[in-house]
């Protein structure tokens, strides 16, 4: 080929082939049939890869890698592959919105440009006007989602505050997807059950993720189904339905094994780990926590095994020991001093609330309170409700050791109020409010306050 000068030829036909050939299977990875579809991507990476990589340098087989980009989206999805999916949205632009392909990607590269910070809301409104359009004469399961979820990024930009979390505010309508397949009715629907998950929306919650799981269970999604059954896990733990809450939370790990990264996998673990600490079943907690650590160590990644660790920690502040759960949060310390790129916002307030859980059972109030000096604006910035949460019950636990019941009182109303609902079963509020109801029949009732008005009383 290289002598006959058709080595460009060769490689933009191989090219094409191999984006076609990865865009046919790419509909098995929302059926029951998606561990054959992603055994297929993962036996052909390589090949894959250096298709897109070819034709970065040749500008003009910009459809093709645009064809490439469509073709592994999902999958890039489903293993959280966010970084390659970012660089090929922000390097190739389709030059027309005339297919399926160029449409989806253009689509997800314009919300990509709001989550990024992109404020330009005229020009965004404009082009997502456009893409919405293109979506209907091009449709798809994937592009069928493209009408709702466009105008909902607008409506984001056009309402949220600086620095507030894009699901504070971003207001999604199943009314833009009537008429769309059943699979894309299902995603918007479990999108709806997380939005509502991190704004403390409870009844949405349960609706949303009930309805969801219905009809991915219908289209047979393997991923969409364990996807809405974590969601639908939340709502049953604190309607207080636990031991279903934890068959649903371990059929959602069981039908991502080998479909997602490790990190999410281990996320859909900790759940089952918390409800099994509720049901007081510790010893087949620690023996997951066991499973989850081993499985972190094998890979070696900082930010897994730092989520395996705070598994640890929260199974010993709820048995009452403190310094073994703040021996298990020094290696997560240790794990972020490694990890050059910092974990997320999420995890370092989290950390922080659980140490002050920790310190507070050691009797350290002092190094407590500046644990949650240093957690509480670090929650807000999240915009995460149940984060905030976990913030508020960890203020909660510190005034109560301090004997200042009714600022207790108010940081577990706050906490109600953050999660939507009051939870009637994680330990260390159970042990709280014992407290604080010990001290009259009237003491469990106060109107909440803000997370940062409570810190500055410590």
């Amino acid at each position: 080929m290289t002598r006959s000068g058709r080595l460009a030829e060769f490689r933009g036909r191989q090219a094409d082939v191999i984006a076609r050939l990865a865009l046919s299977r790419d509909a098995l990875l929302r059926t029951s049939r998606v561990r054959e579809g992603v055994a297929w991507y993962d036996a052909n990476d390589e090949n894959l890869s250096s298709a897109l990589r070819w034709c970065d340098t040749h500008d003009d087989h910009l459809d093709t890698a645009v064809l490439l980009v469509r073709a592994q989206f999902w999958v890039w999805l489903m293993r959280e592959r966010g970084d390659l999916l970012t660089e090929a949205l922000q390097r190739f632009s389709p030059p027309a919105l005339d297919s399926e392909p160029a449409v989806l990607v253009a689509g997800t590269a314009l919300l990509l440009r709001v989550l990024t910070g992109d404020d330009d809301i005229a020009a965004i409104d404009e082009r997502a006007r456009t893409v919405a359009e293109a979506a209907v004469q091009h449709p798809s399961e994937l592009t069928a989602v493209l009408p709702a979820v466009l105008p909902a990024a607008v409506r984001l930009l056009e309402k949220r505050a600086a620095e507030e979390s894009w699901s504070a505010r971003i207001e999604l309508d199943e009314a833009d997807v009537a008429d769309a397949p059943e699979w894309s009715r299902a995603f918007v629907a479990v999108m709806r059950a997380a939005v509502a998950q991190n704004n403390g929306d409870i009844e949405p919650l349960g609706e949303c993720s009930g309805r969801a799981l219905e009809m991915f269970r219908r289209v047979g999604d393997v991923w969409g189904i364990a996807l809405a059954s974590q969601m639908r896990s939340e709502w049953l733990l604190l309607d207080g339905r636990l031991e279903e809450a934890l068959q649903v939370a371990d059929a959602s790990t069981e039908g991502l094994e080998g479909l997602t990264s490790l990190s999410d996998l281990l996320q859909q673990r900790s759940l089952g780990v918390s409800l099994l600490i509720r049901l007081g079943r510790i010893d087949e907690a620690r023996r997951r926590v066991a499973t989850m650590m081993t499985a972190a160590l094998a890979d070696g990644s900082d930010r897994v095994v730092g989520q395996a660790v705070t598994t640890a920690a929260t199974i010993d502040v709820a048995v009452g020991d403190g310094a073994a759960a703040l021996r298990a949060l020094a290696r997560l310390d240790e794990a972020e001093e490694r990890d050059g790129s910092g974990f997320p916002r999420q995890i370092l307030a989290w950390r922080e609330g659980k140490r002050a859980e920790a310190l507070v059972l050691v009797g350290d109030l002092d190094a407590a309170a500046e644990s949650l000096r240093r957690a509480a604006p670090i929650a807000v910035q999240t915009g995460d409700f149940p984060i905030m949460s976990e913030v508020a019950v960890a203020v909660a636990a510190w005034f109560a050791a301090a004997d200042r019941l009714p600022d207790a009182r108010r940081a577990l109303a706050e906490a109600d109020r953050l999660r939507g609902r009051p939870d009637l079963t994680d330990p260390v509020i159970v042990a709280v409010r014992a407290r604080i109801e010990a001290a009259g029949p009237d003491a469990a009732a106060s109107d909440p306050v803000d997370l940062t008005a409570l810190v500055a009383r410590i």
